[in-house]
């Protein structure tokens, strides 16, 4: 997540472009649009040091929001208590899903998980000293079709999932089969270790 002056805003693109960014949220392919913008990112680190801001700070008519990095809403597949396979290969077989990254709950409701999201997992079967531990890991492919937003319905053939720390870095070096392109746009340590990305 990436704030930024309004001022800084107005100097470096007119009062013009500023209501177009005033609390939206932009993918990565429409954050690399407008080229404008990363003239004031130089300038982003040190008002982050200065300002230290944080999205409950952030008023309205103050700051502007843009991220480059976000994911669509999409039909979830995997509820807390799915297995899904580990297609690493840091010696786990498989992954007990335990709770939901940025989930805030509804009564009843199980957390459910999509392609890219972080989990909260164990290994119900692998080596050893992985059993019995908790850990995160990102959900890499999920059998239960999704929309895309170019009309496309897409699915795989399995549930998977990869170990990753919390930083999003992988424990294992290589990953088995394809991974979603939601997935590899999010997590770049993953995308750059994956064969295919669909």
């Amino acid at each position: 997540m990436i704030f930024i002056s309004r001022n800084l805003l107005i100097q470096k693109l007119g009062p013009l472009y500023i209501d177009i960014f005033v609390d939206h949220y932009f993918s990565r392919e429409i954050f690399a649009a407008y080229k404008k913008i990363f003239l004031a990112l130089d300038e982003t680190s040190s008002l982050l040091n200065q300002y230290h801001l944080n999205k409950s700070k952030c008023l309205r008519e103050d700051v502007v929001v843009v991220t480059s990095g976000n994911k669509f809403r999409m039909t979830l597949g995997l509820p807390v208590g799915a297995v899904m396979n580990c297609a690493d290969n840091s010696g786990a077989k498989n992954l007990y899903v335990i709770s939901v990254k940025g989930i805030h709950g509804r009564l009843n409701r199980l957390p459910a998980a999509g392609v890219g999201d972080m989990v909260m997992a164990t290994v119900k079967k692998g080596k050893p000293d992985l059993r019995k531990k908790v850990m995160p890991a990102v959900v890499i492919r999920q059998r239960k079709p999704w929309r895309r937003k170019d009309g496309v319905f897409l699915y795989f053939e399995d549930n998977a999932g990869v170990i990753v720390n919390p930083k999003g870095e992988m424990k294992g070096s290589a990953i088995t089969g394809p991974v979603g392109k939601e997935c590899a746009d999010l997590w770049p340590r993953i995308a750059s270790s994956s064969g295919t990305v669909v």
